[in-house]
Formats: structure tokens, sequence, C-alpha cells
């Protein structure tokens, strides 16, 4: 699904989801990766995709997002990433599949 995602286009990550996946990695599958593994993961997506970066602004607007669409602050965050990086469509399992965010359409992948 990444090659997919990074062969249809400028394929962006926000440091948040790269934190994320750090923890997902270490704690929450059932083999946990060593460290080296996790930091050639994290290596090449830094490497291929646009990282952004939140700032108090990204805090502020995601409040916004927060309220206005029922959303945790957690992924208000990185519908504000999408939003302010002009993304079409967001992959994640959090939101709901097929949904609009403001111009960003929400893709379950493990519903493709």
């Amino acid at each position: 699904m990444l090659k997919e995602v990074s062969q249809s286009g400028p394929a962006l990550i926000s440091r948040q989801v790269l934190q994320e996946l750090v923890i997902g990695l270490r704690r929450k599958v059932a083999r946990p990766l060593e460290n080296m593994e996790i930091r050639k993961i994290v290596s090449e997506l830094r490497d291929e995709w646009e990282v952004f970066v939140n700032n108090s602004k990204s805090l502020l607007q995601s409040r916004e997002i927060e309220d206005r669409h029922k959303t945790s602050f957690w992924d208000a965050l990185i519908l504000y990433a999408a939003q302010e990086s002009a993304a079409q469509t967001l992959y994640t399992e959090d939101l709901n599949h097929g949904q609009m965010y403001g111009a960003v359409r929400v893709i379950n992948p493990f519903k493709l």
C-alpha cells in the first residue's frame, strides 16, 4: 500500500504519524521491532515522503477542526496537516472511511 501511495503522486506524512508509528512498532505489534529496524523504516519514509511538522498554528487550527468534526485532538492534528498540505486523500483507519473533512477524503486502507 505504501508503494502505491508513493507512486500515485507526492506523498506526505506528519511528524506525529511517524512518532505514532515508532510507538506502534515497538509496543503494539505481535513481534516488536528492534530499534535498528525502526530507524530504517522511519529513515526511508523521511527520505521518500515530505514530513509535515506541527507548529503553534497547527495546534490552534486543530482545535477548530476537532470542534467542527467532533474528532479527537490527535486526529484533528492529522487532518490539519493534510488540509494545510493540500492533500486530497488521507489514509487512516481512525476516521470514517469515505468521509470528506473539508477538501480531504478519508480512505481506510484496510477496507480496500
